[in-house]
């Protein structure tokens, strides 16, 4: 389970852990993407979209090295179109200090939900915010990334995604395909 943004209709973007794994899974077989999920008991609800990753592209840096932090992103193109009023997320220059509202937005394999096929694992949205101060160019900030300390994970800072606009440092990478 990972949470993604779209950014387009038929792309968004995700943490390329979301997509290669490294403890043992490596590369997504088949990726589901939902809007709107809330347990398996939703997916056959109107307001519940469903798409199939037609092409994963992950940095070949992510694939080499889990220590790659600065890496980790992803991309999904889905075999087609989300519909409806869906607020695409769009990029904002992050400046290199500041404060601001930072959200944590997953959905925690330790939380459960229950569904009629019992309790389900990581079912559930849930969104932690917390008011941060940063600088992005203090002397021991690692590879000029943004750290927090809030999670979705039972106080664990996990595998998370953000929900905020953060300046990504990209410089000319190669990338791999799966699909």
């Amino acid at each position: 389970m990972g949470t993604g943004w779209l950014i387009k209709p038929d792309l968004m973007v995700t943490a390329g852990h979301n997509v290669f794994n490294w403890d043992g899974y490596g590369k997504a077989k088949e990726i589901k993407c939902f809007i709107g999920y809330q347990g398996s008991d939703s997916v056959t609800l109107p307001s519940v979209q469903f798409r199939l990753a037609k092409t994963i592209v992950t940095t070949a840096e992510w694939m080499q090295s889990r220590e790659n932090r600065h890496r980790d992103v992803a991309f999904i193109k889905v075999d087609r179109p989300f519909d409806g009023d869906l607020r695409l997320f769009s990029y904002k220059s992050t400046p290199v200090t500041g404060h601001f509202m930072l959200g944590v937005v997953g959905y925690p394999g330790d939380k459960t939900m229950d569904t009629e096929a019992g309790e389900e694992n990581g079912a559930e949205m849930y969104e932690m915010f917390a008011g941060q101060k940063y600088s992005l160019d203090e002397p021991g900030t690692r590879l000029s990334m943004l750290e927090y300390y809030i999670s979705t994970f039972w106080c664990v800072s996990l595998s998370l995604s953000l929900s905020l606009s953060l300046s990504l440092s990209l410089s000319p990478s190669k990338v791999n395909s799966f699909y």
